[in-house]
């Protein structure tokens, strides 16, 4: 007695894939492209990237793992790093009939957190920008000031540190906090919005220059401009009289 069976060689040959390599890891790592809003601030950074899949001996379905890193310096400055990490599982469907590829489905779900370096903020890269720059105007028409929006963690103490990783100037660059009900109403004044999220902060970013005046010249909201435009900016300010 005899018994033969026969499939499509494409077909024999994904078995006969999952039989051999039930688990198959993998790791990779390249160049990160920054784009939109985050290509605004921060350079090409580096990726690292983490799989393993463990495939069904005989069907076409497999389950995947992956996990990532990638990281970006800020432009201008090697103090700020923004951090990107995430982990996903995944189904994986591979497509019967191809010869030469291997197409395949893939669905799931992931968890991502977003974080930057603790030395860091795209706000404090600018000022030590102006800081570098326009060093011969501080103190006489220039002041560069801090303001946070968590008094209740941001103490003198931990402003002080976090000056010192600016390398900022404590005599021109200040640090400023207060009462809560205070700096409520300095927000207000500039339109920062602010709403506390799983202990940090989700908020909006205002930049603003006043004048000799005393008057306020510019208002600006988010972060679509470079250190070096806001620094343009503030030197058009300096020699308007």
């Amino acid at each position: 007695m005899a018994c033969a069976a026969f499939a499509p060689a494409n077909t024999a040959h994904a078995q006969v894939a999952t039989i051999l390599k039930p688990v198959q890891i993998g790791v990779a790592a390249g160049a990160a492209v920054p784009v939109s809003d985050l290509g605004n601030s921060f350079s090409t950074g580096f990726n690292v990237t983490g799989t393993i899949a463990i495939n069904v001996p005989l069907l076409p379905i497999g389950f995947r793992i992956d996990a990532a890193y990638n990281q970006f310096g800020a432009k201008g400055t090697s103090n700020v790093n923004a951090k990107i990490a995430g982990v996903s599982g995944n189904v994986v469907f591979s497509i019967p009939g191809a010869v030469i590829i291997s197409p395949y489905l893939i669905g799931g779900v992931g968890y991502y957190r977003v974080s930057s370096s603790a030395t860091g903020s795209v706000a404090s890269n600018n000022f030590a920008a102006i800081q570098k720059q326009y060093q011969k105007h501080l103190g006489k028409d220039l002041e560069l000031i801090t303001i946070t929006f968590d008094p209740v963690h941001d103490q003198p103490g931990v402003l002080r540190d976090y000056a010192k990783t600016w390398k900022a100037d404590p005599a021109t660059w200040h640090f400023l906090t207060g009462p809560v009900g205070d700096v409520e109403r300095v927000c207000d004044l500039f339109g920062v919005n602010y709403v506390p999220d799983e202990g940090l902060f989700v908020h909006s970013l205002h930049t603003a220059v006043i004048d000799r005046e005393g008057k306020l010249a510019v208002n600006l909201e988010g972060n679509e401009f470079t250190a070096q435009q806001f620094a343009d900016l503030v030197g058009s300010v300096l020699n308007s009289r």
